[in-house]
């Protein structure tokens, strides 16, 4: 789900999501679901790695899949690339928040 950026940046972020299956060519992986919805993301990389990246040559080999689900994530910026705030509208609430979601192995069907 990487964005095949000139310089890498993570992204693929989904939000809305009810379930969503991580699985290796035979089937065999892991279903996480929402409770009732979650932000997800499957990455070849850390956040980390992808950062350190100046070109999509410069990521380590594939070997596993980083799976980030979320209550809700922030995006980067406001209405600029160069610092500015999000509006106000688009901040993400604060104080006691809940995150649900369950996951579970699967094999192939």
């Amino acid at each position: 789900m990487l964005t095949p950026y000139i310089r890498p940046q993570e992204a693929g972020n989904r939000t809305g999501v009810r379930w969503a299956e991580v699985t290796d060519a035979r089937g065999a992986g892991l279903r996480f679901e929402g409770d009732p919805t979650m932000e997800f993301s499957a990455l070849s990389w850390t956040p980390a790695e992808i950062e350190s990246a100046l070109h999509p040559n410069e990521l380590p080999p594939i070997h596993r899949t980083i799976v980030r689900p979320a209550l809700m994530r922030r995006g980067v910026a406001g209405d600029d690339s160069w610092g500015s705030r999000p509006l106000e509208r688009y901040l993400l609430p604060t104080g006691d928040l809940e995150f649900r979601f369950a996951f579970r192995g699967i094999q192939n069907r």
